[in-house]
Parts: structure tokens; C-alpha cells; sequence
């Protein structure tokens, strides 16, 4: 998880509890009749209508850095067009390909590769995250004009929110069941895990090779494509390497 996507996360969960709070003392509110009481009440109502005004421009600036970067990673990909034909045309003749990216841009070239699988009306795509909550994503791609409700969305952040998909991120058992039972009445979809170098927060390097390897596996028998988003890092570097040799293409952008 990047620290400006840990921070985004951090600041929308505090505004939902911030929300929350504000809304229950306006119900108690409506409930007290001693006036110094609810003198009280109503000040400590309008302080959590300040800090909900302090999250939301702290989530703006946030948000907006975010732009900025992206209008900068746009520009840069800007005469790379043919890269990403080719690239797209890579992962519709594979059924594992192991991505290798950057940091910063990652999240864009995930964008735009979903977005040219998704062309078709018809076309479905599934989304495992272990660092995003998917109302977020849902609300990125949104912006990007992707059809979300073409893509299944596997949370596996674990934390539960609305009615998606959630798995315990600890649970590869019951990740690589959800991925194959999704899949099951889908025209060779795309599943995007993002990201297998998160894998390692809850995992080791052994138990994540042999989790790659079956559900690859799974892939080539089912006939669906998975595209295993790692980051570039030193630390990274092993469980990379050893990712990489699982699948059937690594792209390295």
C-alpha cells in the first residue's frame, strides 16, 4: 500500500466515523429537554461539523496530488500508445502474466488495461485488492470511464465494507475458491490482482509461489486470465523473481 493510498484510507475511514458521531448527538439532541444539557450536545455537534470539514479538505488535497500526478503520468504515456496495444494484446493471449511496475504509475497502467478489456459491453473483469477498499476504486474508475459494474470486486483490505466480495487477507484458501467460483459463468475474463507484493505483508514467499503456481493453474484449465500486478523494490526483488517464473509471460513496464 503506497502511503499516500494509507493515507486516503485512513482520512475517509476517520469521516465516516466523524459523520457518524455528528449524527448521533443530532438524534440525542432530539431526545433532551434540560437546556444546559443541550447547550452542551449541540456545541460538541458542532465540532464534529468542524472536523468533518477538516477531513474532507484534508481528503481533497490529497485527492488533488493525485491528479496532478496522474496528468503528469499522462502526458509521459502520452506517445507510448503503441506499448500499450502490444501489451494489451500480450494479456489476451495468456492466461498468467506476471506485471512488473513502478510505484507512482501503477495504478494508471491498470486503468487503461482495464479500460481496453472492457470495451465490450459483454466483457467481464474481476478485481482483487489488498489495498484498496472497492467504493474508492469504483469511484476511480468511474472517473476514467470504466464500467465498474463489468468488474466483480474482491476486497481483501480486511475491513468489510457495503456489499462486495470480502476475504480475510490472511485466507488464500478462501481467495483462490472466491476467484474460481466468480469466474465460473464468465466468457475469459480478466482477474487483476493488485497487488501480489502485498501478499507479503500477511504471507511468506514460499506459501505466496505455491498460491501463484495453483492458481495459474486454475487459469490455463478455466480458460480466464490473471494478471499478477507487482511493484519494483529491492526488497521485492526474491519474491519477484520467483513469481515471475510462475507465469506463463512477464511484462516489466
Amino acid at each position: 500500500m503506497t502511503p499516500r493510498t494509507e493515507l486516503l484510507n485512513l482520512l475517509r475511514n476517520q469521516l465516516e466515523i466523524e459523520i457518524k458521531s455528528r449524527d448521533l448527538y443530532t438524534r440525542f439532541l432530539g431526545e433532551i429537554d434540560k437546556a444546559d444539557f443541550k447547550k452542551t450536545i449541540n456545541k460538541i455537534e458542532q465540532d464534529e461539523e468542524k472536523h468533518i470539514k477538516i477531513v474532507k479538505e484534508l481528503i481533497q488535497i490529497v485527492e488533488d496530488y493525485g491528479i496532478i500526478k496522474e496528468k503528469k503520468i499522462k502526458k509521459e504515456f502520452k506517445e507510448k500508445d503503441e506499448g500499450e496495444v502490444k501489451t494489451n494484446k500480450v494479456i489476451s493471449q495468456a492466461n498468467s502474466i506476471f506485471f512488473l511496475t513502478d510505484l507512482e504509475t501503477y495504478m494508471y497502467k491498470i486503468k487503461r488495461i482495464l479500460k481496453e478489456n472492457l470495451k465490450e459491453p459483454s466483457k467481464k473483469a474481476v478485481y482483487v485488492s489488498y489495498n484498496k477498499l472497492p467504493k474508492y476504486t469504483k469511484k476511480m474508475f468511474d472517473e476514467y470511464k470504466i464500467n465498474s459494474n463489468q468488474i466483480i470486486f474482491i476486497n481483501c483490505v480486511g475491513v468489510s465494507f457495503g456489499e462486495d466480495i470480502s476475504i480475510n487477507p490472511q485466507d488464500l484458501t478462501k481467495l483462490a475458491i472466491t476467484i474460481n467460483n466468480t469466474v465460473v459463468d464468465m466468457k475469459n475474463p480478466l482477474v487483476v490482482i493488485d497487488t501480489v507484493s502485498a501478499f507479503s505483508v500477511y504471507h511468506n514467499i514460499d506459501l505466496i509461489s505455491k498460491f501463484v503456481s495453483s492458481m495459474n493453474d486454475s487459469a490455463r484449465r478455466k480458460s480466464y486470465t490473471l494478471l499478477w500486478v507487482a511493484l519494483k523494490s529491492e526488497g521485492g526483488a526474491d519474491l519477484n523473481s520467483k513469481l515471475a517464473s510462475f507465469c506463463d509471460t512477464v511484462i516489466n513496464k
